[in-house]
């Protein structure tokens, strides 16, 4: 239960930063698309950004997580007056938290920039220009600057 509950506040953390992340960075990925990007090689360069940063943070999580582990084993020894020989972490387990860890920052990370609001920003240049209204367009220039 808590490995679930880490693990959906992770993934909501992840989604946080990297939803800010898209929203800063719109207007380049809007001149990317300008200048010929397709939407899922923006895509791909974000996903590949998030892969990056799932696998340095769940390096990072494995060897936080063994050395909290030999810390508690010795402060046990010392508390409860028994040896415990060494730290056993099965292979197994290290490749399944990896995978875990970059599965869970590649779904979360790839919320942000395929919600419809961003998808629509990134259909316009993204460099400020201003869109003539219905009456511009019609040829009623009347009022306008």
């Amino acid at each position: 239960m808590f490995s679930a509950i880490a693990i959906f506040v992770g993934a909501f953390l992840i989604y946080n930063a990297f939803s800010m992340t898209v929203i800063e960075r719109t207007r380049e990925f809007g001149m990317l698309r300008t200048l010929g990007m397709t939407r899922g090689q923006v895509m791909r360069q974000i996903l590949i950004e998030a892969g990056l940063v799932g696998i340095v943070g769940s390096l990072l999580g494995l060897a936080a997580g063994i050395g909290l582990a030999i810390g508690l084993i010795e402060a046990m020894e010392i508390m409860l007056s028994q040896e415990v020989r060494a730290v056993q972490v099965p292979p197994g387990a290290l490749a399944a938290s990896l995978a875990v860890g970059l599965l869970v920052t590649l779904a979360a990370a790839a919320i942000p920039p395929s919600r419809p609001a961003v998808s629509r920003r990134w259909r316009r240049c993204g460099c400020g220009a201003r869109r003539d209204g219905w009456f511009v367009r019609r040829g009623w220039t009347v009022g306008w600057p």
